[in-house]
């Protein structure tokens, strides 16, 4: 700490929290397990309460030279220094599509904590949500920028976001003792080790935790109920328009090999052997293997006429006694067997989930209109996400016994991110448009005003979402609530499902002859 910030303390530290004025300005510093953290007092955009942002605290070690492609380390302690936790870190090594570059760094295992405790003798322990992010596990991070944590504070729960590798980086398999896959989902379990062991000191209560995340991010989410890693280190869980039934969402451990001798090849590594291509892979730079990874996608199109993801969660064998496996069963035997963490569980998916993938080509593109929708887009999101989604909650309320919570969310607003992002101008709700019900997203031309169409939906959504994270129950009041005015009654077997539009409503398991045929395909277990 600076001599100025010494002469400048304003209280010591009661329940593990120091208040420090630095320059005019409030920073709160924390301990953790690992040293002294400062963040910022902030205010949210809406109703200018103050809050806390504590950005890039290092919760394990950069996965660089030989950790690469193997599960996280603990990050190392900063004692006796101090930890300026004011920005955003780094995030992980991939292309962004918008600037057509590869950006990141391979030191980005970092996580943001947000808190609505600002004073020293606030004891109160919140509930804690940890969002996951989206982005087919290629891309994404935990920018602020997009996932503001506004609106969630103004509910008074504690929210941490977190980065996680990414691509091969984070989820390339050989089967081999140093690279057995899924190092990314890794990475997502020693950051909820750490908010078990550090969220109480943020004013987090740790047995309060609720895990969500939207596609990529709700694929994991639905992977960490089935991993024993993942035991008890979260009470419920959030998951929108993604699971591993998906096709997408997860692949056998000899696909997963395969997609890493396809990234050798990418990359001049002309070998059949495992030894042989993991060290030279060592030997290349995240750069070269994001590059030679985007390579790959052209040929997955051609191959598979699927959405092209080389690297995603897979199965993982068994080599050692000693290894850490985050999953060893296909996830269908692991529901079958009820071989999965129980906990309620919110799940769901968007109308038009493939409206966000379709791209503007002519007039004809816009003057067909509800033709594309009916014909195209609707057959894509049935068969792509709303059958393994719908399977989901068929194995876990036929073979769990927690309560799950099922919906559609069908709301569409002129700024939905689908149309100000460029994908098409077409109406409708596409995949990842919610994640702008939920977060502050201050570079996406989203409406602030709370008596806007968007604005007076988000506030049901974020009540839902943070009801559930305190009282495992989005709607508590039941119909008694003013705002809400309907009681979200769990599923059950029969599929009972929440219709969440310009108006709520339950209504019946919203799936048609397509989905079912589909969901008898989904094996998952080759």
């Amino acid at each position: 700490m600076k001599k100025i910030e010494f002469t400048l303390l304003l209280t010591i530290f009661v329940t593990n929290i120091l208040i420090v004025s630095i320059y005019g300005k409030r920073v709160i510093v924390v301990r953790t397990n690992k040293g002294r953290v400062a963040g910022r007092v902030l205010l949210t955009m809406q109703s200018n309460k103050e809050y806390i942002a504590f950005k890039g605290i290092p919760y394990a070690k950069p996965p660089t030279g030989y950790r690469r492609f193997k599960p996280p380390i603990e990050a190392d302690s900063w004692k006796p220094k101090l930890l300026r936790a004011y920005d955003d870190p780094n995030p992980c090594p991939q292309f962004d599509i918008d600037a057509l570059k590869t950006i990141g760094h391979e030191s980005c295992l970092f996580l943001n904590v947000y808190t609505p405790r600002v004073y020293s003798n606030d004891a109160k322990l919140r509930a804690v949500m940890v969002w996951i992010h989206y982005g087919a596990f290629m891309s994404g991070s935990l920018d602020s920028k997009f996932y503001g944590p506004d609106f969630l504070i103004e509910k008074d729960v504690v929210v941490v976001v977190m980065n996680y590798r990414l691509g091969a980086l984070g989820f390339l398999s050989l089967n081999h003792v140093n690279s057995t896959g899924n190092a990314g989902l890794k990475d997502q379990v020693l950051a909820l080790k750490w908010v078990q062991r550090n969220i109480k000191s943020f004013g987090g209560d740790p047995r309060k935790v609720t895990i969500f995340g939207e596609s990529a991010g709700a694929v994991a989410v639905q992977l960490h109920k089935l991993s024993g890693l993942s035991k008890g280190l979260f009470r419920a869980s959030i998951a929108m328009s993604g699971s591993p039934l998906n096709s997408w969402g997860f692949s056998s451990s000899k696909e997963a090999e395969n997609s890493a001798f396809s990234l050798g090849r990418k990359l001049e590594i002309n070998t059949d052997n495992k030894e042989v291509l993991l060290q030279q892979l060592y030997s290349k730079s995240s750069y070269d293997i994001v590059s030679a990874t985007n390579w790959l996608i052209p040929d997955l199109m051609i191959l598979n006429g699927s959405l092209p993801i080389p690297f995603k969660p897979s199965l993982e064998t068994p080599i050692s006694p000693s290894g850490s496996y985050f999953i060893t069963e296909c996830p269908v035997l692991k529901y079958k067997m009820k071989k999965f963490n129980q906990g309620p569980q919110i799940m769901g998916f968007t109308k038009n989930e493939a409206l966000s993938f379709a791209r503007p080509v002519g007039l004809l593109f816009q003057v067909m209109g509800k033709q594309m929708t009916d014909n195209i887009i609707d057959p894509a999101s049935d068969l792509n996400f709303i059958a393994g989604i719908d399977l989901t909650q068929k194995y876990l309320t036929f073979f769990g016994k927690s309560p799950v919570f099922y919906y559609r969310n069908s709301f569409d607003y002129d700024q939905s991110l689908h149309k100000v992002e460029g994908h098409n101008n077409l109406p409708g709700t596409g995949h990842a448009d919610d994640v702008a019900h939920i977060f502050y997203i201050n570079n996406k031309n989203q409406p602030t005003d709370p008596w806007s169409d968007i604005g007076r939906h988000r506030e049901k959504m974020v009540t839902m979402w943070t009801n559930f994270a305190k009282h495992l129950n989005p709607t508590p009041k039941g119909k008694s609530d003013p705002l809400l005015k309907i009681k979200w009654w769990p599923s059950g077997k029969k599929g009972l499902n929440l219709e969440i539009g310009n108006e709520f409503k339950l209504q019946k398991r919203p799936i048609n002859e397509r989905i079912r045929e589909k969901e008898r395909e989904i094996n998952h277990c080759n």
